[in-house]
């Protein structure tokens, strides 16, 4: 691991911002072209809000670092059940777009169990230049 930054929020609709604000200050120490920034600040935008619209989470916990080339993100919420999908959402939709932004952003992503008794993180992984 080259680097890594975390944060923890409420799983409340203002901790979107808030975490596009870490993703801005994290790459600003990191150096990060404004092309990767756009692309990490979009798709941590996209899993914060999944977490917050989607669970009952009350704590979001979230991630950042980079290994071999990559940027990786990571949300961690309180929810086992609700599992994000990447699907096509009809033209008058007011949902359904975020895992696609974040799919067409990033080379993989994917889900996986928290350790312990509820939860799970949702990562996605992007390349840096």
């Amino acid at each position: 691991m080259d680097r890594q930054a975390a944060t923890s929020l409420p799983g409340l609709p203002a901790s979107v911002p808030v975490a596009r604000r870490f993703v801005r200050i994290t790459a600003a120490m990191w150096h990060l072209t404004a092309d990767t920034l756009d692309g990490v600040e979009l798709c941590m935008s996209e899993l914060v809000t999944n977490a917050v619209t989607h669970t009952d989470s009350r704590q979001l916990h979230c991630r950042l670092w980079s290994a071999r080339g990559l940027i990786f993100l990571e949300v961690d919420d309180e929810d086992r059940r609700d599992l994000p999908k990447s699907a096509a959402a009809e033209e008058d939709d007011e949902h359904g777009r975020g895992m696609m932004l974040v799919e067409s952003f990033t080379t993989a992503w994917g889900t996986l169990p928290r350790l312990g008794p509820v939860g799970k993180t949702v990562w996605a992984a992007l390349p840096l230049p």
